[in-house]
C-alpha cells in the first residue's frame, strides 16, 4: 500500500468522530439522565484519540508527499 492509499484510509477513518459523537447523544439523550462527570470524560478520551489519529493521519501526509516528490525526482533524473 502506498503512502497516498494509506494517508486515504487514515483521512477516513477521521471521520468516525461523528459517529463517535452520535453515539455519545443518543446514549445521553435517550437516558435523560445527564451525568456531567461521565459526559466530560468521554469527550476527553474522544478527544485524546482523536489528537492521536489526526497526528497520525498528518504523519502519514508528510510521508506521502515525501514518497511523491521523491518519485518525481526519480523521474526527471531519468
Amino acid at each position: 500500500m502506498t503512502k497516498m492509499q494509506e494517508l486515504e484510509q487514515k483521512i477516513l477513518s477521521c471521520w468516525q468522530i461523528t459517529d463517535d459523537l452520535d453515539e455519545v447523544f443518543s446514549y445521553f439523550y435517550e437516558e435523560e439522565k445527564i451525568d456531567n462527570d461521565k459526559l466530560a470524560n468521554i469527550l476527553l478520551g474522544l478527544k485524546e484519540v482523536y489528537n492521536i489519529k489526526f497526528e497520525n493521519t498528518f504523519n502519514t501526509y508528510e510521508q506521502a508527499l515525501k514518497e511523491y516528490y521523491d518519485r518525481k525526482s526519480a523521474a526527471i533524473s531519468e
